[in-house]
């Protein structure tokens, strides 16, 4: 058994260590693409609900702020510079922001289609996401 494990740490150093380099290269991109990813939503909303599917369908790592619609926080003037009309969900990345859920759904479609993350729906006899999405 020790001999067993010592020669599995051994392949673990040799190619571990390539393997971390390239991992974290990877990681190191994909951070910088989703750095800024944030949503603003209500979790009672059903177009809310949609865009936090698409997010976690395509494996992407966003921070979630909740804008409660009861306690009327999508009137607050901080959420009316993000979206005039006031209404959830918003997405901003960098310094884009996105406010229909549609639109926030093809704007991750079309930057997030690197080949890493995983791709929302599409029909090869339409040949795009053919308003799915529009409910």
């Amino acid at each position: 058994m020790a001999a067993q494990d010592e020669m599995e740490s051994l392949l673990l150093e040799e190619t571990g260590a390539e393997m971390l380099k390239g991992r974290e290269a990877k990681m190191e991109i994909t951070k910088k693409n989703e750095s800024k990813l944030v949503l603003y939503h209500w979790t009672q909303s059903f177009s809310s609900q949609k865009v936090r599917l698409a997010i976690a369908e395509k494996g992407l790592q966003c921070k979630e702020y909740d804008v409660s619609l009861p306690l009327s926080e999508h009137n607050e003037p901080w959420f009316m510079r993000l979206n005039p009309a006031g209404e959830v969900p918003v997405l901003v990345h960098d310094d884009r922001v996105v406010c229909d859920p549609t639109q926030i759904m093809d704007y991750l479609e079309e930057t997030f289609s690197d080949g890493k993350h995983a791709k929302l729906s599409f029909n090869p006899y339409y040949g795009d996401l053919n308003g799915l999405w529009q409910v």
